[in-house]
């Protein structure tokens, strides 16, 4: 599975990055894998979508999964609704790997784990989930995006 950060550059080789940065909830918090933990999300500058988090591995590897948890707060979901799984060798231009829909979250399941699967064998460096559209307003919150091998 991919790592468990603790900063935006830790532990090394690995580098998370997003369009956009709510100051307190950098981009490294969805990858801490503390899935239900809402103090530990990424969560966008509150500009309109498109929205996405990236992460650098720091060398080429194959990853044909991924888990997802949004984040329900404040009575509604606030992940995105949306997505598109990319992958790039360069971090200039990506293959898309993926695309679909999330469930959203509840007050019953607040950050619903959803994970999705693809049919790739290429060892890429870089790895992207965009979207293009949330569920409420234009802010993005992720508590957890986990690559994964199958």
């Amino acid at each position: 599975t991919g790592p468990i950060m603790t900063s935006d550059t830790l532990p090394a080789p690995y580098v998370s990055s997003a369009d956009s940065t709510n100051t307190t909830y950098a981009s490294f918090n969805a990858f801490t894998h503390n899935t239900y933990d809402f103090s530990a999300r990424w969560q966008s500058a509150t500009v309109a979508y498109p929205h996405h988090i990236e992460l650098d591995l720091g060398s080429n590897v194959v990853f044909n999964a991924f888990e997802y948890s949004g984040c329900y707060v404040g009575g509604a979901e606030r992940g995105f609704s949306n997505y598109v799984c990319s992958a790039s060798l360069d971090g200039i231009s990506f293959t898309n790997l993926d695309s679909g829909t999330f469930v959203a979250g509840t007050a019953i399941d607040p950050c619903k784990p959803q994970t999705k699967t693809n049919s790739n064998t290429t060892a890429y460096r870089y790895y992207k989930l965009s979207s293009t559209e949330g569920w409420v307003n234009n802010q993005a919150l992720i508590t957890s995006w986990t690559l994964k091998k199958y």
